[in-house]
């Protein structure tokens, strides 16, 4: 995932209007790291050894996107819980915030073909 992501940024400092910073960066590469781990976590029993995923990164003029797709349960939305007291972080269940909160557009959506597709958009940063 991560090599994947790196042979990306080769794409995105040719097309990016101004090369986006490194903290631009560690926050897209974050919320992939999230969405990923979720897959590997929720999308397929416990029993199983292979949780395979597709991720795909996507980089045009004003954006880049990556998209993963996997054939695993479908995911349910639960309500958002409560925003937590920040001395008091539980150990998991806040990679989707996680995500969102460094993403400029978080989606997903379940295929007719059973597959789950999740779609993380960042925008490049405006030029100066």
């Amino acid at each position: 995932m991560h090599a994947a992501l790196d042979r990306a940024w080769a794409a995105v400092d040719r097309l990016a209007p101004a090369a986006p910073t490194s903290r631009w960066r560690d926050l897209f590469r974050t919320a992939v790291a999230e969405i990923a781990a979720n897959i590997i976590r929720h999308a397929y029993p416990p029993s199983g050894t292979a949780r395979p995923f597709e991720l795909r990164v996507l980089v045009y003029p004003d954006r880049v996107v990556a998209l993963f797709a996997d054939s695993g349960v479908a995911w349910e939305p639960a309500d958002e819980p409560a925003a937590p007291d920040p001395l008091e972080l539980p150990e998991g269940g806040l990679g989707l915030a996680v995500a969102r909160g460094a993403l400029d557009e978080l989606s997903y959506r379940r295929e007719p073909d059973g597959r789950n597709v999740w779609r993380l958009v960042k925008r490049f940063p405006a030029s100066a």
